[in-house]
């Protein structure tokens, strides 16, 4: 893979857009639109670098977008306010426009780029063309988890969903489709993807990379099978890793280890990438794990390498933040998959086997064993809406504890019941509370795409104060 991408200077003013009343509106002014493979492949690159470096929190994410996250949910203490993090979501929703435009300029590029070389013959434009699609599936994947509601079966038809781009085009703003028919095409074009069946890591964007995130768009629409059938292929490739092997993949600032299917930030090529690491690093430092999300690990506790490897005796976190797609997910999805489906005894086993390689001395869980429900938990319901069995809430629980500090929490708790949780925060000289309400998972979509279309709906809850 190359460590550094080259970039044409003209591919520049392609990259210039903002919102939706405009993502699509490219004019070079006097500049000549790309003609060749090699020439659209710089315009990939481009994004490339940044998924690279770590520059900037498109598509994948960076430590920064996985520092934001982790602000918004529960499992650092915001009652002692020290340090950037926002303490809830509500303080932030302004800056998430930049996630939106941001999302829906690399999918323009994504059209652009898959319209020149999908009538291109060669090898090279075979695999460039999966890659823009399986880049534009993602951008809609993260899209879909921000800005619309948690997927229900029963409301899908009638929820919100996205403004669906298919192609490039100067002066098209789309309307917002219906949650169920945003799902359907983030999944339709993560197959197309998928289905070219491209394993050169020239452009990130392999078929085991894209089957990752079209696993983790069935598992967010609740398509269980679907989404373990993907999963099963992708464990035989990327197995749980042990206890060294999982330290290194952890701690690892910029290798991506075996484990790892894709990350971000795996060289340090530019200032800002550097400046954008350390700043997230600094921030989530300063503030403590929740005591709930400690006891956890007990009663291992040291005999848990994450245990010792995330944070210290103080609750300061350890772990750096690195935005990936890793074997651990994927054993997660498995299990819970597993449970959904009504199999419970291999949940169990994928539960137990996913304990194993991370606790010394570990005594498996039975079902007789598993812990009682914790009706005070900040997570009461599944995804289906049911109340949490033992089983379940041990998978969630396991899940909090694999994935803390990888941009992950604040999406279990949207895709688990948007449950209401608040803290008590000193910002304006007074303690104060602030209550993360049921809403405020979905974040409100750029405003000006609003006050432009009058067909462009906003997301509930902020008509009235956008």
């Amino acid at each position: 893979m190359d460590k550094t991408r080259y970039i044409l200077l003209w591919t520049i003013p392609l990259l210039i857009a903002t919102g939706c009343r405009n993502y699509l509106d490219v004019k070079p002014q006097g500049k000549v639109l790309p003609s060749t493979v090699d020439e659209y492949a710089a315009v990939m690159n481009y994004r490339l670098n940044n998924i690279e470096s770590g520059s900037y929190d498109d598509v994948i994410g960076n430590a920064a977008l996985v520092a934001k996250y982790e602000g918004f949910a529960d499992d650092l203490n915001a009652n002692i306010q020290i340090g950037n993090l926002p303490i809830y979501a509500g303080v932030q929703f302004n800056s998430n426009y930049g996630l939106y435009t941001g999302w829906y300029e690399v999918i323009k590029d994504c059209n652009i780029i898959a319209e020149a070389v999908g009538g291109m013959e060669g090898e090279e434009a075979r695999i460039l063309l999966a890659a823009a699609r399986g880049m534009k599936g993602v951008c809609y994947y993260n899209l879909l988890r921000n800005y619309c509601k948690a997927y229900n079966p029963d409301t899908a038809p009638e929820d919100l969903g996205l403004c669906i781009v298919d192609h490039f085009a100067m002066d098209e703003a789309p309307a917002r489709s219906d949650l169920e028919t945003t799902v359907r095409y983030v999944i339709s074009v993560l197959k197309s993807s998928a289905d070219m069946h491209v394993t050169d890591e020239k452009y990130l964007f392999t078929e085991d990379v894209v089957n990752a995130y079209l696993a983790k768009a069935y598992f967010w629409a609740e398509r269980w099978q679907d989404a373990l059938d993907i999963c099963e292929n992708l464990a035989q490739k990327y197995p749980l890793a042990d206890r060294e092997g999982f330290e290194t993949m952890i701690m690892a600032e910029y290798d991506k280890a075996p484990g790892v299917i894709i990350r971000s930030r795996i060289n340090d090529n530019n200032s800002t990438s550097s400046m954008t690491y350390r700043q997230a690093v600094s921030d989530i430092r300063s503030r403590p794990l929740n005591g709930d999300l400690v006891k956890l690990y007990s009663p291992y506790n040291e005999k848990d390498i994450r245990y010792s490897l995330y944070f210290d005796s103080s609750r300061k976190n350890h772990k750096p933040p690195v935005a990936r797609v890793r074997e651990g997910e994927i054993f997660l999805m498995m299990a819970e998959c597993n449970a959904h489906l009504g199999n419970t005894e291999e949940a169990l086993n994928l539960l137990n086997r996913i304990r194993g390689q991370r606790i010394q001395d570990l005594v498996p869980y039975t079902m007789e064993t598993l812990p009682e429900v914790d009706a005070g938990a900040t997570i009461r319901e599944d995804a289906t809406g049911a109340p949490l069995t033992p089983l379940m809430q041990a998978i969630l629980n396991e899940r909090r504890m694999e994935m803390y500090l990888e941009g992950d929490r604040w999406f279990e708790l949207k895709r688990n019941g948007s449950p209401e949780f608040w803290v008590i925060s000193d910002q304006i000289g007074i303690y104060q509370k602030y209550t993360t309400e049921e809403y405020m998972y979905t974040f409100p979509i750029n405003k000006d795409d609003v006050d432009l279309r009058d067909y462009i709906i906003q997301n509930e809850g902020y008509v009235e104060y956008l």
